[in-house]
């Protein structure tokens, strides 16, 4: 479990295991080999924002559309496989300055 082992916009390859609830059922679920970076304005890491991380909201629902019905989402545990980066700063304030 290497979550606080990670810094501000770094991307890494990994396997995460997430827990979330849909229609008060509590759910866990691992995705493997999957990209994966932590955003630069996120202050509660563990736990996912649901406008800063859609992209990978998507893939732990069957129905896509409906990623913003799930709740409580949180990191359980991070296998790092490589660290691959970072994201570049002035880049990504760029995209990033509509208000959520």
């Amino acid at each position: 479990m290497l979550i606080d082992k990670i810094d501000t916009g770094e991307i890494i390859f990994g396997n995460l295991k997430i827990s979330y609830e849909k229609n008060n059922r509590k759910y866990i679920k691992e995705l493997k080999e999957i990209i994966f970076s932590k955003k630069y304005d996120d202050k509660l890491f563990p736990i996912l924002n649901k406008n800063l991380y859609s992209i990978l909201l998507r893939k732990l629902d069957k129905n896509k559309n409906q990623h913003y019905l799930l709740k409580n989402i949180k990191i359980l545990e991070l296998k790092i496989i490589s660290r691959t980066g970072y994201i570049c700063k002035k880049h990504y304030e760029n995209n990033t300055r509509r208000k959520y």
